[in-house]
């Protein structure tokens, strides 16, 4: 532990053995039961009063476990731990009272009187030295051959115990960066590419879980299914990269829209599913008036960023079909009943809104569920 006032300046190397060192996050952590077990056992075995494990900081000598030793660091310069990292052989003084390398220092001199010292360096598997295992005693004595082998296998322990605490926490740090690339990846799997909203299986798989909700708290709720009309017109006359900034632009209206309970989706090509809940009738066709609304002002731009002439301009609009229900209709029946809807406003015009209201038990075919349809709007 202690040492001559003359340590040894750091050799080369000092710089990267300290980034060893700070590694393994062990300086000023709480005191350790497995750590202070070790000191123990050299005290015991090696019949001394005192045995430290002890790192070497850039300007202290810094305590992890100190038995019989009432502290926890001393100054670099007063540390024989500081000469002892520097050679890979146990550092031993015998009797610090006529060695040279111990004179001067005040802790050998003075009312503690250390005579004996004997310091293994605990070395880390790439041969950094980052601090020792030290059994110190008040009277002169030598060190056997079984106390040195001692001393050098629990000096491997106490680097052991450090390894394994590295690499359990090297292991926690992975497992965080897996499970956040894991929700990252579960993130992107469940977007649409193209307009960000949730794709196909994500939205569906929402409505599945909104149902359950629905029936748990009792409430009612609406789904609706809305695509472009003559989408694909919008396709032939003005290509794709077109076709796909209307959708981007159509996405952005129905979010805009849309509350935060509810949830928008792209069932594929230009179709979107809408969750409304909880939701009545009445707030499902005020969302379905605004959204068309909104979808109106969109006006479509050419590639090469022209706007079609006012005679020319074509009118972006969208067709809704929505399936309310306030009972316990299951996610099939709900979708089914909002794509009739969908096929009903098709083919009455576009540009406007049915509504069908399912009051039957979900066990009920959905031929045979009451139904009530209404006709939103429309051009």
């Amino acid at each position: 532990m202690m040492a001559a006032m003359h340590s040894a300046r750091p050799r080369t190397g000092e710089i990267e053995r300290m980034a060893a060192l700070r590694r393994y996050e062990i300086l000023d952590t709480p005191p350790d039961g497995c750590f202070d077990r070790i000191t123990a056992l050299v005290a015991d075995l090696l019949e001394v009063p005192i045995a430290i494990v002890s790192l070497v900081d850039t300007d202290r000598i810094w305590f992890k476990s100190s038995h019989g030793l009432d502290a926890q660091q001393v100054t670099r310069e007063l540390g024989l731990c500081a000469s002892a990292i520097l050679q890979d052989d146990p550092y031993v003084i015998e009797d610090a009272a006529s060695d040279p390398r111990s004179l001067a220092n005040p802790l050998v001199a003075g009312a503690l009187g250390f005579r004996f010292y004997a310091g293994v360096p605990l070395r880390t598997h790439d041969g950094y030295n980052l601090g020792v295992l030290t059994a110190i005693d008040r009277k002169p004595r030598t060190l056997t051959h079984r106390e040195r082998r001692i001393l050098n296998d629990l000096a491997r322990v106490v680097m052991d115990e450090m390894e394994l605490r590295l690499a359990a926490r090297r292991v926690h740090e992975l497992n965080l960066a897996l499970q956040t690339a894991h929700e990252e990846l579960r993130t992107r799997a469940a977007r649409d590419s193209l307009t960000g909203v949730a794709n196909r299986e994500a939205i569906l798989e929402r409505l599945e879980h909104t149902c359950a909700l629905a029936l748990r708290e009792g409430r009612s709720l609406a789904v609706m299914v809305a695509d472009i009309d003559d989408f694909k017109g919008i396709n032939d006359s003005y290509g794709h990269l077109v076709g796909d900034q209307v959708l981007r632009e159509v996405t952005e209206r129905f979010q805009a829209v849309a509350r935060a309970s509810d949830a928008v989706g792209r069932l594929g090509g230009d179709e979107f599913l809408v969750l409304l809940y909880p939701c009545d009738v009445a707030h499902a066709e005020a969302t379905a008036d605004r959204i068309r609304t909104a979808v109106n002002d969109i006006t479509v731009v050419a590639h090469d960023g022209t706007h079609e002439t006012r005679d020319e301009r074509r009118k972006v609009s969208v067709s809704a079909g929505i399936c309310c229900t306030s009972q316990s209709t299951d996610a099939r029946h709900l979708l089914q009943g909002a794509d009739d809807a969908l096929y009903r406003a098709k083919r009455a015009g576009r540009d406007r809104t049915e509504v069908t209201v399912c009051d039957a038990p979900s066990s009920t075919p959905l031929h045979e569920e009451s139904r009530r349809t209404r006709v939103v709007g429309g051009a």
